[in-house]
């Protein structure tokens, strides 16, 4: 499943021309975070677009056409056909062996937008769909997941994490690529996944599937307001956290019934990307595998675009430390056994943390707490009875959130 390295014809497209030469075209709301990255938002609805227009329409004006062929008559009645671009042609008149040429270059030259159909496609049962759609990142038609052909990975969902790691980039780099196929995947689990139901106040007539059919194809948006959907294995919804609070709450409850108790720590971490050095080297060496070019990651701007860029990257190595955290930090240095964590996107930041809970197999500290109240200590003795508990154990002596000692020193 390769599809390619991108010719240099289409290398260096603006999105504007790549939209061009589309023969299908996602619409897609896009949108500038405040800290500078990108989101999307709604669901993706794909026109059909004729982008051969400009070969249909006949006859062209002079000003129009921006290629020129010259026959070149030889002997014997045979010819050679010459096709010149006509700034090639402007370009060798303007030469100094030709005079003097004004050029204009305040002439505005509008190129008109192909015309799309007011019928969208199916993202889902249209074939070569990524090729027609994005056709800079397809060109040579291969590597599509909508192709008459074996499938090579077992969903869409891997499809775009394989592509994701395409050993130039492009996929990563697309600025609404990632989005387009996120949605899809999306969508598609929720019509396989989920399940909907019609709210109905006491009393009213039952409503049979054709006769919602009915009234949906009448135009009937009434029952928009009725319908609620559950589909727990939709990630981000308010369903699937519900399920995983469950998970937790089992989880709890489980380690209590195995005298284990109660989590002996909570524990939160974010993404400091600016300040992981392994990450920067991570960056570098992708960048130079990816394009070739050295890039100075100490320049905070470069450093900024790479992080925006390469998202992807930012998020395993984060997903990976994180795991790396728990396994060779907290539970050889602390003790814990079980832990949870749950990773979340701050909006406001644009970029992930982490919430988790520990577990130890001698159900410390709340032996020690459960002591404390039963000697009748006040909160602040508990307080100091715990953070002795910590620096004979652990050696931490930094209780204060600011991560300083009772000193005042960090």
């Amino acid at each position: 499943m390769d599809p390619k390295h991108i010719p240099s014809e289409l290398a260096d497209l603006t999105v504007v021309e790549q939209q061009l030469i589309c023969r299908i075209s996602p619409c897609i709301n896009v949108h500038m975070l405040g800290h500078g990255g990108i989101a999307s938002g709604g669901h993706c609805v794909t026109f059909p677009q004729e982008v051969n227009e400009p070969a249909k329409i006949f006859p062209r004006l002079p000003e129009e056409i921006n290629v020129i062929r010259v026959t070149e008559a030889g002997q014997n009645g045979t010819s050679k056909d010459f096709v010149e671009k006509v700034e090639d042609i402007v370009s060798d008149v303007v030469g100094q062996a030709h005079g003097d040429v004004t050029i204009n270059k305040k002439v505005q030259l509008l190129l008109p937008w192909p015309t799309r159909e007011n019928t969208p496609v199916s993202e889902f049962t249209t074939h070569h769909f990524f090729t027609l759609a994005f056709p800079c990142l397809f060109p040579y038609g291969t590597g599509d997941f909508y192709m008459n052909r074996p499938r090579t990975v077992s969903s869409m969902c891997d499809w775009a994490e394989h592509l994701l790691w395409y050993d130039d980039g492009r996929f990563a780099h697309h600025p609404y690529f990632k989005f387009v196929v996120h949605n899809m995947i999306m969508r598609k689990r929720a019509i396989e996944n989920s399940n909907f139901v019609v709210h109905q106040k006491l009393g009213e007539q039952h409503l049979s599937i054709s006769e919602l059919r009915e009234k949906i194809q009448n135009g009937d948006n009434s029952l928009a307001k009725q319908i609620l959907y559950f589909g727990a294995s939709l990630r981000g919804t308010s369903q699937y956290w519900a399920q995983r609070a469950k998970e937790l709450r089992a989880l709890i409850q489980y380690q209590i019934n195995d005298k284990k108790g109660l989590p002996a720590f909570f524990t939160t971490g974010s993404c400091a990307e600016y300040h992981f050095k392994p990450l920067r080297r991570l960056l570098s060496i992708y960048l130079k595998e990816t394009s070739g070019t050295d890039v100075d990651l100490s320049d905070r701007s470069k450093l900024f675009e790479a992080l925006q860029k390469n998202t992807h990257i930012v998020a395993k190595y984060f997903d990976l430390r994180t795991n790396d955290y728990f396994h060779d930090v907290m539970s050889p240095a602390f003790g814990v056994t079980t832990y949870w964590y749950r990773q979340e996107f701050a909006k406001s930041r644009g970029m992930v943390h982490w919430h988790g809970l520990c577990w130890r197999s001698d159900r410390e500290p709340h032996n020690l707490i459960n002591e404390c109240i039963e000697k009748g200590l006040s909160d602040a003795e508990c307080a100091a009875t715990l953070s002795e508990w910590a620096s004979i154990h652990f050696g931490l002596t930094g209780s204060h959130p600011a991560g300083q000692d009772e000193n005042g020193l960090s």
